[in-house]
């Protein structure tokens, strides 16, 4: 029997090789039908991280809207979409923890009460799904549970969430 931190270690090595393999056949024009098997395997091993929690997790109430976003000097706007949440990040904030003079994003969401399981686990990104630099602002996805985490990293991976960038 693994223990949470080898499990938390092993899904995270393991999802990053599928990852790989998913984005390589994506490329090639030959991931549809892997897509899916993919999709079925992550989710049971995010299943598998998400039950092990103690922690009780309250549900999140889904939003149906369109969200307009507007950029503040010094706090991230949260968006809650479901299970995942989408953030307006200022310039100054980070979601890695490398830098000390640096806001960081996972210690400000848990203060919020979005106290997660995977906002703790840097195995997991800490939930994000991508990071932007300390001086860049813009949007960042966080996955809140692993499933949603894992979710957000294979549409990613497949070219189903597109980036677009515009430096001023």
């Amino acid at each position: 029997s693994l223990n949470p931190g080898s499990l938390k270690a092993e899904s995270a090595a393991l999802a990053e090789d599928m990852l790989g393999v998913v984005w390589a056949l994506n490329l090639a024009q030959m991931g549809t039908t892997l897509y899916a098997a993919a999709s079925r395997a992550m989710r049971r091993l995010a299943h598998r991280l998400d039950g092990q929690s103690d922690l009780h997790q309250p549900a999140i109430a889904k939003v149906n809207e369109t969200v307009t976003l507007q950029l503040s000097n010094d706090q991230p706007e949260l968006h809650p979409l479901g299970d995942r949440l989408l953030i307006l990040k200022p310039c100054g904030w980070e979601t890695a923890g490398a830098m000390e003079d640096a806001k960081q994003l996972p210690q400000h969401l848990q203060a919020l009460g979005f106290d997660r399981p995977v906002l703790r686990d840097q195995q997991h990104q800490c939930g994000f799904i991508h990071r932007l630099d300390v001086p860049s602002s813009g949007l960042l996805l966080c996955g809140l549970t692993y499933q949603a985490y894992y979710n957000l990293k294979l549409q990613l991976s497949t070219g189903r969430i597109r980036r677009d960038y515009l430096v001023l």
